[in-house]
């Protein structure tokens, strides 16, 4: 009857449910992040306008880069057991090899790179059942490296940027785990502001699988290849500061002038923003101090006779936020 039927549709879903969650978070689409914080433009602050207008992001006391050579293990299969106490400070890597981040491990020495325009990198060779990668040639891969947190840095809050890492991270912090993330071609970030001690040398520990279930949702017409692939660094912010802003830079009135809208989330405790739009030249055009309500703000203007941008023409106005 119709009502047994409904009955027996309840019991395959819970026994389904029970079943995901047995299985390891790179193989649960239940499971696409542990402790990792929103997505958010990515930008790097300042302490003044003036290294504002260097450009350059090493310009900044609260940035550092964590690029470079990395102590690396490869395992073939991602069910191979890792080293024990591999996360932990004292553990001996003397004999692991190494890898550069940015770096891939296909361009490396480590698998194979797999080209294909559509379907899956086990195509034709596994069983395709999404949303479980495959358990043979899912390599994994094992990082480890102490990076200098500065003294300087004491009293804010810590976090690290990994631009692109291909198909997930676990990150370890001084033997503690700090959370996992996929979404490979996004951002991951994560606050370790508990797990570090500044002023002094902390080891962080990764683990990267070549495939999780993130992969069925990343069929592109790409090379398939594993690791990192943008930069890393970490970074300081105020325990009050402003966490996300927003614009969108439009033309109208035949393309003469310049709209921008303008908008911003910050922590509890930020009253306000001062916001300049600069020519070039460093001229300033418009601005605004803005305030906050209930931690968000907003803001526009229109840019008359704007300077429009093309592949011919590329002009470009900063926006400096404080």
């Amino acid at each position: 009857t119709p009502m047994k039927r409904f009955f027996v549709a309840i019991i395959a879903l819970s026994l389904s449910v029970v079943a995901m969650a047995a299985e390891p978070r790179h193989r649960n689409p239940n499971i696409n992040s542990v402790n990792r914080e929103p997505m958010r433009s990515s930008f790097i602050v300042y302490p003044s306008v003036a290294e504002v207008q260097s450009g350059s992001e090493v310009a900044s006391p609260l940035y550092r880069s964590i690029d470079g050579v990395w102590k690396f293990l490869w395992l073939e299969n991602v069910l191979t057991p890792n080293p024990a106490g591999f996360e932990a400070v004292e553990f001996d890597d003397s004999n692991w090899k190494t890898m550069p981040i940015p770096g891939l491990w296909e361009l490396n020495g480590y698998g194979d790179p797999v080209y294909i325009s559509h379907g899956w990198p086990w195509l034709n060779w596994a069983d395709n059942t999404p949303p479980f990668p495959p358990k043979e040639r899912n390599h994994k891969g094992l990082y480890r490296r102490t990076i200098e947190v500065p003294a300087e840095w004491s009293g804010k809050k810590v976090y690290v940027h990994f631009g692109s890492v291909t198909s997930n991270i676990t990150l370890w912090v001084n033997g503690e785990e700090v959370g996992y993330s996929e979404d490979s071609k996004l951002e991951a970030e994560f606050d370790i502001t508990p797990y570090v001690e500044v002023g002094k040398k902390n080891t962080f520990t990764m683990e990267v699988h070549r495939w999780c279930d993130g992969t069925f949702f990343e069929d592109q017409d790409m090379w398939r290849m594993t690791g990192f692939a943008r930069e890393s660094y970490i970074y300081a912010r105020d325990k009050r500061h402003i966490k996300d802003v927003k614009f969108v830079a439009g033309l109208e009135n035949d393309y003469k002038e310049g709209v921008l809208e303008f908008k911003a989330e910050a922590t509890e405790g930020v009253e306000a923003l001062k916001l300049s739009l600069l020519h070039k030249s460093g001229k300033r055009l418009k601005g605004a101090i803005v305030p906050f309500v209930d931690g968000k703000a907003e803001w526009s203007c229109t840019v008359k006779s704007v300077r429009a941008w093309s592949a011919e023409t590329p002009n470009l106005y900063k926006l400096v936020v404080e």
